[in-house]
């Protein structure tokens, strides 16, 4: 499944706003979006 850059933008501001973990994250957002794929995110973000 993929995700549109807005929604992966929303889940990492949610997830370093809120302090979530991966897991918690996912869990909220009711994704399948496995922690490996929100780590690249995170990480693209960041470079």
């Amino acid at each position: 499944m993929r995700y549109s850059g807005e929604f992966k933008q929303q889940v990492a501001e949610t997830m370093m706003q809120e302090k979530l973990s991966y897991k918690e994250t996912a869990r909220q957002f009711e994704c399948a979006m496995a922690s490996e794929s929100i780590r690249k995110n995170l990480s693209d973000r960041s470079s």
